[in-house]
């Protein structure tokens, strides 16, 4: 059996003695390769610092106290210059943190609902399952520690609560009268 086309011939490629200085030459070639490296190195460093440097954020802790009283259950909203709002949890102990808000004056609200209604909407949107209040969780909080805050403190807008945040953590504590 022949093959039907021919085989190309290979010639042998010649030997070629290399002096020791040539593998230190800078030709054109390597010059362009460690041009675009160090570019292609600089523009990434660029594009870091941007990213990190441009998102600077503030932190806002603090305390919330109604009468003298702390506020046991309920959260904090920091709404931005921006209009986008930020929340924190705020602590059995009335201690609040609220993360990543703009350094700027920002406008404050301070929600505290009813912990055993709340509790329990929680409980029934999270269990697929149907379950007997009998067998709830126990709520995080001593409801008859609880006391319910005026309306208007829930809107940033009318709660005539304000601050003027710095980059990295703010400490403001919220007394409500």
């Amino acid at each position: 059996m022949t093959a039907k086309y021919p085989v190309p011939k290979m010639r042998p490629r010649p030997v070629v003695r290399r002096r020791a200085d040539d593998e230190y030459r800078l030709t054109p070639k390597t010059v362009y390769r460690l041009t675009a490296a160090l570019a292609g190195i600089g523009g990434l460093l660029i594009v870091i610092a941007v990213f990190t440097a441009g998102h600077s954020r503030a932190t806002l802790t603090g305390h919330v106290t109604h009468r003298g009283k702390p506020v046991i259950w309920g959260s904090v909203i920091v709404v931005g210059p921006d209009g986008n709002a930020t929340s924190g949890r705020i602590q059995p102990d009335g201690t609040f943190t609220v993360e990543n808000v703009p350094p700027a004056a920002v406008n404050v609200a301070v929600v505290s609902r009813d912990p055993a209604v709340q509790h329990s909407m929680e409980q029934i949107r999270g269990n697929r399952n149907r379950v007997a209040p009998k067998m709830w969780e126990a709520p995080p909080v001593d409801r008859k520690q609880w006391f319910p805050l005026p309306t208007r403190y829930e809107d940033p807008q009318t709660s005539g609560l304000s601050v003027l945040l710095s980059k990295g953590t703010n400490r403001h504590d919220i007394e409500l009268p």
